[in-house]
């Protein structure tokens, strides 16, 4: 399998890539985020996976405990892929708007970095697994993966799955759907 990584940049405030697009037919879009909190460092990670009619298939948001904001980001992208497979969805998209995590897993890590483990383990599954392609997009592109991600610095230590759109992203939501 080949991992395919392409990076959209926006030029132009009515790029695009300034709002939220469904995937092709047959596929799903998986968009994930990182979330840290400066003052204490605790970070945490979400994001959500739709398919081509806009409809939300899973969300997620998971308290990490403490570290940086790329840990969170890389975090996001591994979940993000681990409850697609569980949900037996292989051909889908990862949309991430952190560039440093996805060159991180396009390119070569140290073994001495200490993202080495959690970079490895993204690559090996990315390896293994269905076909995936990686896509850098704009923080206005992610907003629903944005607020799950701040929401689990509500949530205790762990895992948390929403099979519908929760509460406190539906405005989000209902934003994207309306493009």
């Amino acid at each position: 399998m080949a991992l395919i990584i392409k990076q959209k940049r926006s030029q132009r405030p009515n790029d695009s890539n300034t709002v939220w697009r469904p995937p092709e037919a047959n596929m799903f879009k998986v968009n994930v985020d990182g979330s840290c909190w400066e003052n204490d460092m605790s970070i945490r990670c979400g994001g959500v996976i739709r398919d081509a009619e806009k409809k939300w298939v899973m969300g997620f948001a998971k308290n990490l405990g403490k570290g940086n904001v790329l840990l969170a980001d890389l975090w996001g992208i591994r979940m993000g892929l681990q409850i697609a497979w569980n949900n037996g969805l292989s051909t889908i998209t990862i949309e991430s708007d952190s560039l440093a995590a996805i060159k991180m897993i396009k390119g070569n890590t140290y073994e001495s970095h200490p993202l080495y483990a959690i970079t490895e383990d993204i690559k090996r599954m990315l390896i293994s697994n269905g076909s995936v392609n990686l896509v850098h997009i704009s923080r206005n592109a992610n907003k629903v993966a944005d607020t799950m991600a701040k929401q689990g610095h509500l949530l205790p230590f762990g895992d948390f799955l929403y099979e519908e759109p929760p509460i406190f992203s539906s405005i989000v939501y209902q934003e994207d759907c309306m493009v």
